[in-house]
């Protein structure tokens, strides 16, 4: 990627349990599923969203990711921390769990501010998710366009 940004940020809703997903979701839940893109590379995040047997707006639940939207992967590892602080937690797990993974998947190495000591290289460590494999999401990422039924692209 040549200017080191985010390439695609995309947010899939389920009503129910979608394929790649070992564990039921809740009754009155959907399933919401965060995709991030760094040229080739892609981390996911995923969590159940309580909306009491309404439909999902994607667009204001992922109202927060928009101020992430142009930053660099560790540009938004430092987001994170910072204004991650004010979403709302299942924003901020689904966030993060997605950054790790994309960050194990693309061997990133996130630059972190440390203090007056300037910028500082470490790996953040993978967060893995015991819902789903990520070797079945590599293998069939063609079931979060098939089987969601809602959609939104914050970065693409």
């Amino acid at each position: 990627m040549d200017n080191g940004k985010l390439t695609g940020m995309e947010l899939f809703a389920f009503p129910a349990r979608p394929s790649f997903l070992y564990k039921p979701v809740r009754s009155g839940c959907w399933y919401v599923m965060l995709k991030l893109s760094y040229g080739d590379k892609a981390g996911y995040g995923g969590c159940e969203v309580a909306v009491n047997g309404k439909e999902i707006n994607l667009i204001k639940w992922g109202a927060c990711l928009k101020a992430i939207r142009s930053r660099s992967v560790e540009e938004l590892a430092e987001a994170l921390e910072q204004l991650g602080k004010e979403w709302p937690i299942q924003q901020q797990t689904v966030l993060q769990t997605a950054l790790y993974d994309l960050l194990e998947v693309g061997s990133h190495h996130a630059k972190i501010a440390a203090g007056a000591a300037g910028l500082e290289s470490y790996r953040i460590p993978a967060v893995r998710s015991t819902s789903f494999p990520q070797a079945s999401l590599a293998m069939d990422r063609s079931a979060l366009y098939e089987e969601s039924t809602a959609y939104y692209s914050i970065l693409r």
